[in-house]
């Protein structure tokens, strides 16, 4: 019983999650591992800056698994909204 509690709340924090990765600096394969990640622990989301969403939304396209929502964040403060 407390194990089946345990593993409800944790399937519930998972799905509250948005995991994110805003650095300037980012590379797509630290996004593709973003990506992985959040499938693997069903993630509600993944936030990525804008330049990264048309990509990650070919590739969870093509994958078979958990899809988790693609998040992107406006006029943040890296020169990335405009």
């Amino acid at each position: 019983m407390q194990t089946e509690i345990k593993n409800r709340s944790q399937n519930f924090l998972a799905s509250c999650i948005d995991h994110t990765l805003l650095k300037p600096e980012t590379r797509w394969s630290q996004v593709e591992q973003l990506i992985a990640e959040a499938q693997q622990y069903n993630f509600f989301g993944v936030c990525l800056n804008s330049s990264f969403i048309k990509k990650a939304s070919v590739l969870l396209q093509k994958s078979s698994l958990y899809n988790p929502k693609l998040v992107s964040v406006v006029g943040f403060p890296l020169g990335v909204g405009t």
